[in-house]
């Protein structure tokens, strides 16, 4: 079955039937986890004064680590805010409801982690485009392997829940803009729609705007001026 049809019927083999509740020190957060887990703080205190975490995680066991435990799939704010509480010595249980997942596929279990937070979340440009560069390689890597799904550049889309003029920026910047610029968006330096407007520039000009410039101050409108006034000079030459 596609990992594209209905998620809850493609997947209805993947997770078990009960919640386990789940000790905290079992639990481990996922290196392929690629969002921000910011202002911890205040959700804390939300998850306090609800009596605890009402939601489930969703969990993959570790296999091949002595010290077993769950890898978190979905759930990584809750995790870290019951940590937060416990570490403060307040008086919230240690124990969290789980969902248990077994993935045999490692593409599908980095694809879930992307699509769970992209659905309950508002993200940044920095996470967005971190979930394109790795949703962007599974995607080419289910092609490759005869996976049948349309154009990439739709599913992309589909997946990260933008409109494809949207995603038409982002694989602007993918194939026209050197690596200093793609760090800058990852590190949250530079949005993407200003991204795609430096990609218009040619690598010269990029490297010349990276070396004299501080790209966290570059606003979309100082290279719409750039591009103007080279075509400005080019017509002037040519007249």
């Amino acid at each position: 079955m596609s990992m594209f049809d209905d998620l809850k019927k493609a997947k209805a083999d993947l997770f078990s039937d009960n919640i386990e509740m789940i000790d905290v020190d079992e639990l481990h957060a996922s290196e392929d986890n690629i969002f921000d887990i910011v202002r911890i703080d205040e959700f804390a205190q939300t998850i306090l004064g609800q009596g605890g975490v009402k939601e489930n995680l969703i969990v993959k066991p570790i296999v091949g680590d002595e010290d077993g435990g769950y890898e978190i799939i979905s759930g990584h704010r809750r995790f870290e805010a019951i940590k937060f509480l416990l570490e403060k010595g307040e008086n919230v249980s240690r124990l969290l409801p789980c969902l248990i997942a077994n993935y045999e596929d490692e593409n599908d279990k980095k694809l879930d982690i992307i699509l769970m937070n992209i659905s309950t979340r508002i993200i940044t440009d920095a996470e967005m485009w971190r979930a394109y560069e790795i949703l962007n390689e599974i995607l080419q890597d289910k092609k490759k392997h005869g996976e049948k799904f349309g154009k990439i550049q739709k599913k992309l889309a589909e997946l990260m829940g933008v409109s494809v003029a949207q995603m038409a920026k982002i694989q602007k910047v993918d194939h026209n803009a050197i690596q200093p610029i793609k760090k800058a968006i990852e590190s949250g330096d530079v949005t993407i729609h200003t991204a795609s407007k430096i990609a218009n520039l040619d690598e010269n000009e990029q490297q010349n705007l990276v070396e004299n410039t501080e790209l966290s101050s570059i606003q979309a409108k100082d290279i719409e001026k750039i591009l103007e006034d080279k075509k400005g000079t080019t017509n002037s030459t040519f007249s």
